[in-house]
């Protein structure tokens, strides 16, 4: 099996070159998405995954989208999911994955859900049988969770919301930081103008706080950091962060 890599570049605003990627489908594949990209954030629209979808149909391949963070996504006409957020669901050759991680914020149960083909999802069906089953009070939880969608994404919403300005004004009020915080979303994929990714990130683990070196996704330089908390220590975990960058030697 061959493992080959799009390239989502800083400086071209982290979209996908829709030259190389069919220059890479050279023969049958499974290309793997996520959106909103992780690290940076950024969310692709619904017309722009509806055309790749069909680049790499054209080309009797599969395309894998993982929508975890595509609710990451207030008050915006592209969202057609029920969790909001644009989906690939129904295009040709193209499989969706999502789950109550991330944006509900339950990834202790272990609940997800495909949606795509029947045939394939048939055949990934009969592969649960070789992995250990979910527990069937998680299956119940999940379940109340979906009944009370409205009121939980609400809430989930209005802490995204509060999130997203502090780490916004975080990379705006330092001049030391350099990146993007993309709309309405919590993560984002940022430099330090002296320091790299790796040596900021052990810096911050002795100060007991994580954020991720930016060697794990191809850029040594950056760093990947997500604010996923109650806005209350958040905000005090934005503050420990910045004490540690105010101390750098």
């Amino acid at each position: 099996m061959k493992i080959d890599r799009i390239k989502r570049n800083t400086d071209k605003d982290y979209k996908i070159d829709l030259e190389e990627l069919k220059s890479k489908l050279k023969e049958s594949c499974l290309v793997i998405l996520t959106n909103r990209h992780n690290p940076s954030g950024k969310l692709m629209g619904y017309k722009k995954l509806k055309q790749i979808s069909e680049i790499i149909a054209q080309n009797d391949s599969y395309l894998l989208v993982d929508e975890v963070y595509s609710p990451y996504n207030i008050n915006d006409d592209s969202n057609n999911t029920a969790f909001g957020g644009p989906t690939a669901i129904n295009f040709e050759n193209t499989i969706v994955t999502n789950s109550l991680t991330k944006f509900f914020g339950m990834g202790g149960l272990k609940i997800g859900w495909m949606g795509g083909d029947k045939g394939i999802i048939d055949k990934c069906d009969k592969l649960q049988t070789h992995f250990s089953p979910v527990a069937e009070p998680s299956k119940n939880i999940a379940k109340r969770v979906l009944e009370q969608k409205t009121k939980i994404q609400k809430e989930a919403n209005e802490l995204l919301e509060k999130n997203f300005s502090l780490l916004k004004n975080l990379v705006i009020k330092r001049n030391d930081l350099e990146g993007r915080v993309y709309k309405n979303n919590t993560f984002a994929f940022l430099k330090h103008k002296t320091v790299d990714g790796s040596e900021l990130a052990k810096k911050t683990l002795k100060n007991n706080a994580i954020i991720v070196p930016g060697e794990f996704f191809g850029d040594e330089k950056r760093f990947r950091i997500s604010i996923a908390e109650k806005t209350e220590k958040a905000q005090s975990s934005i503050n420990i962060f910045e004490d540690i960058l105010d101390n750098l030697n």
